[in-house]
């Protein structure tokens, strides 16, 4: 590794490491006319704090392509 910077280390290792699986059982729910997923995995009480968290800022999500005007289609 003689020559290279040692950021470029920390990026390879962080590239073998295991990625978050996507959950096979969700739950859906809505708030303010939008819907969205929960995982059915994670427990009641991270599931009210998620959508806690989703409603005190459900405008600083892009809940359809609309809601993103410079994004190329």
């Amino acid at each position: 590794m003689r020559g290279r910077h040692p950021a470029s280390r920390s990026r390879r290792s962080h590239s073998c490491e295991r990625r978050p699986e996507l959950a096979s059982e969700v739950q859906e729910r809505e708030i303010g006319g939008k819907k969205f997923k929960l995982g059915k995995s994670l427990n009641q009480e991270m599931q009210n704090q998620i959508t806690e968290v989703i409603a005190r800022h459900l405008n600083a999500f892009a809940w359809s392509t609309s809601d993103m005007p410079d994004i190329d289609p």
